[in-house]
């Protein structure tokens, strides 16, 4: 059964709440004011891909596997990024070096 988030329109508390899918959108009975708790739509993010062109190609690239068949046809392989850790300021953080 899926878990569903819901919000008081009184009190503002906050549950999560398992409930069969036919029922997602019924509201359910504050346990903290007894006002009703509405259902909190679920955000998503969604990836985009900006077309370019690629110098380094020398083509316009679409897609990541647009590029990726690119880079194939070519021959070359994508270079790693690696991590270093660093002090700054008396605090250790990550760092991706420039290429």
């Amino acid at each position: 059964m899926p878990l569903y988030t819901f919000r008081c329109e009184h009190c503002s508390t906050q549950v999560d709440e398992q409930r069969p899918v036919e029922d997602r959108r019924h509201p359910i009975p504050c346990g903290h004011c007894k006002g009703l708790m509405e259902r909190v739509p679920e955000m998503c993010v969604i990836d985009t891909f900006e077309p370019y062109y690629d110098e380094g190609l020398g083509c316009d690239v679409h897609s990541r596997s647009d590029r990726k068949a690119e880079m194939a046809r070519l021959g070359l392989v994508e270079a790693e990024r690696r991590e270093t850790q660093c002090m700054v300021g008396g605090t250790m953080t990550r760092a991706i070096p420039c290429r």
